[in-house]
């Protein structure tokens, strides 16, 4: 069994990107990680992340969308016909009935 590890650089980029938006967004905006907090019985956080958890929430976000990416790649490379749902994507006349 081959791996190709050809992944789309510029789309985990992005998808890094908006994982980080979300987060920043959901959980500083939005109040989300103060509400999880008081759930947890823990004190909500003051002030902005520090620049550790910053870079722990890029490189987070970096390994997760590139291995998301390496298993998309892989395993929809393999299956034979294309699946029906996927077919207008893949440019495959496989699911065309």
């Amino acid at each position: 069994m081959e791996v190709n590890f050809g992944v789309n650089y510029l789309a985990v980029v992005v998808a890094t990107i908006a994982a980080v938006l979300i987060g920043i967004v959901s959980f500083g905006v939005a109040g989300f990680g103060e509400r999880l907090a008081r759930l947890s019985g823990m004190r909500p956080r003051t002030g902005p992340p520090s620049p550790t958890q910053f870079a722990v929430g890029i490189v987070v976000g970096l390994v997760n969308a590139w291995v998301l990416a390496l298993l998309a790649l892989n395993l929809v490379a393999r299956r034979s016909p294309t699946p029906s749902c996927l077919a207008p994507l893949s440019g495959s006349d496989s699911g065309r009935r």
